[in-house]
């Protein structure tokens, strides 16, 4: 199983059917030249005939003491709104076989062999990690704005932005089931 450490977490890819577009080549030579942004990880469980986004952010260091103004968790709800557009944008090239999409297709088959041709359903997860103990007040705010101003674009895809664009602490995640745990960081004796 492919292990990706990201944002202080440690990511479980299934061995196949797994994606990383910033690998793909088409998008990293191509389509991220024009401002694109991509989601961290995807997956298909063909199981449940579903497709799995996931972006991390690290969280913990907002409240680092040597920051002059520490960064409002606010602030990063404009980067998770435009990293959920792009994906969709980037399905439905894929879906409607556009001249780029066919490219992004044939990169993704290389780790993903299965990834759905066609329409099926799919979730972004936004998962954030945390140690603040008040994340769930401010995380709850968030969650309401990210499934809000993604509402209408996932509602042309027939997903519930309250089902399908789910922002979550990480423990939550790991809870959840997520491919997602505490990264561990083996030290020298």
């Amino acid at each position: 199983m492919p292990n990706k450490l990201e944002s202080g977490l440690q990511i479980t890819l299934p061995d196949t059917n797994y994606f990383i577009i910033s690998n793909c080549t088409t998008w990293s030579k191509e389509l991220g030249l024009f401002s694109l942004k991509e989601m961290d990880f995807g997956w298909w469980d063909r199981d449940k005939n579903k497709l799995y986004f996931l972006e991390v952010k690290d969280f913990t260091k907002l409240d680092h003491p040597k920051a002059k103004k520490p960064p409002d968790p606010m602030d990063f709800l404009n980067s998770f709104i435009t990293k959920g557009t792009d994906m969709l944008i980037l399905l439905a090239g894929v879906w409607l076989s556009s001249a780029k999409g066919q490219k992004i297709t044939n990169d993704l088959l290389v780790t993903c062999p299965d990834f759905p041709r066609n329409f099926c359903k799919f979730q972004l997860f936004f998962v954030v990690k945390t140690s603040d103990p008040n994340a769930g007040i401010w995380l709850s705010a968030m969650k309401i704005v990210i499934q809000d101003k993604l509402k209408g674009r996932v509602m042309l895809f027939d997903l519930n932005p309250v089902d399908d664009v789910v922002l979550i602490a990480h423990q939550d995640a790991i809870n959840l089931g997520l491919p997602i745990r505490e990264a561990t960081i083996a030290t020298e004796s």
